[in-house]
C-alpha cells in the first residue's frame, strides 16, 4: 500500500519538550554535520505509532469540517518524503509568531475544495492559517481504521518532541546511529537515548495481525 511518505532510512528519537524548546537548533545543526545524515524533523505526536491523532474541527468558505491536525516542523514534508502535488511546500520562514501555515492531503482537498494560498479557520485556537500546499493521500495509520483526511501544520508556538532523522542509503547506520546518541548525550548526558527506525514504529501497528498469524 503507497502511503504517501517514504519511510525508509529514517530513525526516530523522542525527545521532550524541554530539550525541543532548548536544544532544537543546536540538535539539529550537530546532527547534520555528519555526512550521512540528510535531513531532520519533527512533530508532535509520532507519526505511524498508533490509529489515532489529534482532531481539530476546521472551517473553509464557512464549511466546517474535521481532519486529523498534524502539527510538523517545516522540514518535515522533505524529510519524509511527501510530494507536494500543487502548491509550494512548507518553508522556514513559515514559522513566523501568530501564524499558522496548512498543508492538506487529497482526499481532504477534494472532499473541501481548499487550494494553496486559501485561508484556513481554527475556531478553536481563534485563528487563521493559510494553505501552503496539496500533498498526496497520506497513512499514518494502519489500513484497518483511520482518518482519511489530513493535514499538516506548522504552529511556531507548538512544541514538536518527536524528531525524524534521515539517513543516506549506503550508510553505515551503526556508525550513523552511534553518532546521533553522541549529540544527545553531549546536549543533555541525562536524557535516556532510545532510537527506533520508522519501519519497527510502522510495523507494531500490525502487531495484532502478526500475532494471529503465528497463532493459526
Amino acid at each position: 500500500y503507497n502511503l504517501g511518505f517514504d519511510k525508509d532510512q529514517v530513525a526516530g528519537v523522542e525527545l521532550n519538550s524541554d530539550f525541543y524548546n532548548n536544544n532544537r537548533n543546536l540538535y539539529v545543526n550537530r546532527l547534520k554535520e555528519h555526512p550521512d545524515i540528510e535531513e531532520v524533523a519533527f512533530s508532535k505526536q509520532k507519526l505511524g505509532a498508533r490509529d489515532g491523532y489529534t482532531t481539530y474541527g476546521l472551517s473553509f468558505e464557512g464549511q466546517l469540517f474535521n481532519s486529523y491536525v498534524l502539527g510538523v516542523s517545516p522540514s518535515f514534508p522533505h524529510t519524509m518524503g511527501i510530494s507536494v502535488i500543487d502548491g509550494r511546500d512548507f518553508l522556514p520562514s513559515d514559522e513566523q509568531p501568530g501564524q499558522l501555515m496548512f498543508m492538506f492531503n487529497q482526499p481532504l482537498q477534494k472532499a473541501v475544495g481548499m487550494e494553496p494560498g486559501s485561508l484556513i479557520n481554527l475556531p478553536v485556537w481563534e485563528m487563521t492559517g493559510r494553505t501552503a500546499g496539496i500533498v498526496r493521500d497520506l497513512k499514518f495509520t494502519s489500513l484497518r481504521q483511520g482518518e482519511e483526511r489530513i493535514s499538516l501544520m506548522i504552529n511556531p508556538h507548538a512544541a514538536l518532541p518527536v524528531s525524524y532523522i534521515r539517513i543516506r542509503a549506503g550508510a553505515d547506520v551503526r556508525e550513523t546511529v552511534a553518532y546521533v546518541q553522541k549529540i544527545v548525550l553531549g546536549i543533555d548526558p541525562t536524557y535516556p537515548f532510545e532510537l527506533e527506525f520508522y519501519d519497527s514504529i510502522f510495523n507494531r501497528l500490525y502487531q495484532k495481525e502478526i500475532s494471529l498469524t503465528k497463532i493459526i
